[in-house]
């Protein structure tokens, strides 16, 4: 528990604290799909180590898969770390299929958190 095992609240997207602020259950209302979508993307730049700096559009990801530094700022266990990235994606995941919009966009996303999964797992191996 704690700040060592959280993720950076800053610019965390308004779906996020709803869910927080009771208890990590249902589903926030997402009215805005492009808004909620451009709050995740916002967030998680700001969320990844200095050395790694992200497009400001996720449509270049595959380009961005080289490491140089440390994973500390993403490697958080708690209930407000890496869990809460991923509520987010099941969350924008679902609007998509509810709205029956493109998909590419938001499996760039998830094939990037993938990856940083996969980084920060090696890192803890080694």
């Amino acid at each position: 528990k704690g700040a060592a095992h959280a993720l950076s609240s800053k610019g965390r997207p308004d779906a996020l604290h709803w869910w927080i602020s009771r208890a990590r259950t249902g589903s926030p209302p997402i009215h805005d799909l492009n808004k909620f979508r451009a709050e995740f993307w916002a967030w998680w730049s700001t969320l990844q180590p200095k050395w790694r700096v992200l497009p400001l559009q996720p449509s270049t990801l595959h380009t961005i898969h080289e490491v140089a530094g440390d994973w500390t700022t993403l490697d958080k266990p708690g209930l407000n770390g890496f869990l809460s990235i991923l509520a987010v994606l099941k969350w924008w995941g679902s609007g998509l299929v509810e709205t029956g919009e493109q998909t590419d966009l938001w499996d760039a996303v998830v094939n990037d958190v993938h990856w940083v999964i996969d980084q920060i797992i090696d890192s803890c191996s080694s």
